[in-house]
């Protein structure tokens, strides 16, 4: 038997769980460098691996997405983020010019 908060209902607990913690420690320890090779073994782990752990422990159901999906979205995801730090880069450097 699943129970849910109410303003939980239908949300996926990836955005506030392991994977933007994770992804947020890789992107603070490798950025710029080689960041979306090791972000990409973390959600491959987190999408194959643990997501079929959880789904058996009763934590979470995948109901319209594949893990396959659920690994792209959290590539896409963390390509957003790294979008975004580009972006604040470069502003911070035009503030202080």
């Amino acid at each position: 038997m699943n129970k849910t908060l109410f303003f939980f209902v239908n949300m996926t607990p990836f955005p506030f769980g392991i994977f933007i913690i994770g992804t947020l420690f890789i992107f603070y320890f490798t950025y710029p460098g080689f960041w979306m090779i090791i972000n990409a073994a973390f959600d491959l782990f987190q999408a194959f691996v643990m997501s079929p752990i959880f789904e058996k422990l009763d934590i979470y159901t995948l109901k319209e997405m594949n893990h396959f999906l659920l690994f792209v979205l959290m590539m896409v995801i963390a390509v957003l983020l790294f979008l975004y730090q580009k972006w604040k880069d470069t502003a911070f450097k035009l503030s202080i010019k």
